[in-house]
């Protein structure tokens, strides 16, 4: 799932210590016999949330395209890796931590293409997580996408076999 492999975890800690700048590519593998749809957040020490919902269409990839416009989904059996060109997202300078939550869903995730959509934040670049100034909109975006019937009541029922989620948490040093 992650790529480097092995970020150094001291004995029972979530945490993986990795220097400032170090580019992240994250593998993804669909072994299901479903398409798949991605959205990746980001929670850093700044309090800032970024995401990025799919992958906008690339000639390298072949995949199935969503309903949206840029909402690709991860065809079975095949693999991608974030971002598309390999070289990785460089992390932030300075000390601190992020989060990261890959979410893959059966379903696409229409409702937190439309809350970033009205919240002013399309992204400029699709292949990058793009910063969200409102998170609450988008938290709430998410639990309807992930929702599996209709919102009818204040509850929601999120059904764990149309979903999956896996965090990733990240101790930045800074390097000297």
């Amino acid at each position: 799932l992650l790529w480097p492999p092995t970020p150094s975890l001291s004995p029972g800690s979530e945490v993986g210590l990795i220097p400032a700048h170090t580019p992240l590519v994250y593998r993804l593998v669909n072994r299901s016999r479903f398409a798949l749809y991605l959205a990746l957040i980001n929670f850093n020490s700044q309090s800032q949330c970024s995401v990025l919902l799919g992958l906008a269409p690339h000639p390298d990839l072949v995949g199935v395209v969503g309903p949206e416009p840029g909402l690709l989904a991860l065809a079975p059996e095949q693999t991608w890796d974030l971002p598309v060109n390999g070289n990785g997202w460089a992390l932030p300078g300075g000390d601190g931590r992020l989060t990261t939550y890959l979410i893959l869903s059966r379903r696409p995730f229409e409702h937190c293409l439309a809350a970033i959509a009205l919240n002013g934040t399309m992204p400029a670049r699709p292949d990058r997580p793009q910063i969200v100034s409102q998170p609450l909109k988008l938290a709430q975006a998410l639990l309807q996408d992930l929702h599996s019937g209709v919102l009818a009541a204040p509850n929601y029922e999120l059904s764990h076999d149309q979903w999956v989620t896996f965090r990733v948490n990240y101790q930045i040093q800074q390097t000297s």
